[in-house]
């Protein structure tokens, strides 16, 4: 895969200047596994109108402020991996896009993914899809089993 080393980001993410709410299906719950031995999930909280990140069903937490990590757009996206030694560890390709979910406030829309000027963004019907103002985390999934596989939510 194409390496990254003189890669810079020289623009901002698309955010929305006002509230859009994905059109899509209810996802107050979602469950993300990476294989057999590790899961991560997110749980929304309509008060904060943010997921609660959770690791193996517990809190995930940010260790300096000892809080449970919050975040506002959760995308989980499917990217050609490739094992590179004995250990297992795995060289991603994040230049060609691919299918994708994004999750915020509590919904959840099938996506396409691109690699724009080494950023990566979101699309519906080729068009961008702006973010809510706040963090987004990014779960990057092989494509086998493949993200319809590895992510349920409800």
């Amino acid at each position: 895969f194409p390496s990254h080393d003189n890669a810079t980001q020289t623009e901002s993410p698309t955010v929305a200047q006002e509230v859009k709410i994905l059109k899509g299906e209810k996802a107050n719950m979602i469950k993300v596994k990476y294989g057999s031995q590790y899961q991560c999930g997110y749980e929304y909280n309509p008060i904060t109108q943010q997921y609660l990140r959770l690791t193996d069903g517990q809190p995930h937490h940010d260790l300096p402020a000892n809080q449970q990590i919050e975040v506002t757009n959760v995308a989980v996206i499917e990217a050609p991996h490739k094992i590179v030694d004995q250990e297992g560890r795995r060289q991603i390709d994040l230049l060609d896009g691919g299918k994708g979910y994004l999750f915020n406030y509590g919904v959840m829309e099938e996506i396409e993914w691109k690699n724009v000027k080494n950023m990566i963004r979101f699309y519906k019907d080729d068009k961008e899809i702006e973010l809510i103002t706040g963090n987004t985390w990014i779960n990057v999934l092989p494509l086998v089993p493949g993200i319809k596989e590895s992510v349920t939510y409800e």
